[in-house]
């Protein structure tokens, strides 16, 4: 069922809801960000390409770089996947390429070991009835708990990257919430991954 209706608070016919809720649409929550990470070269692109084909396209080609780790994305997959964005030309396969690689070392240096899920499927129903529903970019799964890594196609400079997050912190945490939920591990670190300007920055819930 796409709606449903809330408790009933004296109105006659009160508004439906809809049923499912994205993380994405959470109010901003107040948090501390770490100093920023820079690693990989900046993208570079051609033009202005469309930003939400952008964003589409890199989160496509990251988390097909998951599927196999004895198989690495090629240039040729790379390729495909941004031509079916519209981007070709606005972005090169070999610089996609170097910034995957850039996120892989980065995450065997700081997590050796952890497991990747990429594109993890996550609902939970909610105390006022609505479903959580929506997909976490990429979840590490490690002895301590785990981490879970939000990718955001934003070009600024790492300077404005704290600003930033202080917007996405509501849908980091609502992952966080259900993840600690079903799994009963908590969530030990929760990060925006920038893969267009090259870096990361963690975010700290006040």
């Amino acid at each position: 069922h796409a709606w449903s209706a809330p408790a009933r608070t004296g109105a006659a016919n009160p508004e439906p809801r809809p049923l499912r809720v994205a993380p994405a649409a959470a109010a901003p929550l107040a948090c501390r960000c770490a100093a920023p990470e820079r690693f990989g070269e900046r993208l570079v692109l051609a033009g202005t390409p469309d930003p939400v084909a952008l964003g589409n396209a890199l989160h496509a080609c990251l988390a097909a770089s998951f599927t196999d780790p004895d198989a690495p994305l090629g240039t040729d997959e790379i390729a495909a996947i941004l031509d079916g964005h519209a981007l070709a030309g606005a972005v090169g396969p070999a610089a996609v390429a170097q910034r995957i690689a850039a996120l892989h070392a980065w995450l065997a240096r700081r997590w050796p070991g952890w497991r990747a899920h990429a594109e993890w499927p996550v609902e939970q129903r909610l105390a006022d009835g609505q479903v959580l529903h929506g997909r976490i970019d990429l979840l590490l799964e490690g002895p301590d708990g785990w981490v879970l890594i939000d990718h955001k196609a934003h070009a600024g400079a790492a300077e404005a990257w704290p600003a930033l997050a202080a917007g996405h912190a509501g849908q980091l945490a609502a992952y966080a919430a259900a993840v600690e939920r079903a799994s009963g591990r908590p969530v030990v670190e929760c990060w925006l991954h920038f893969p267009v300007a090259g870096g990361a920055i963690r975010l700290d819930f006040a």
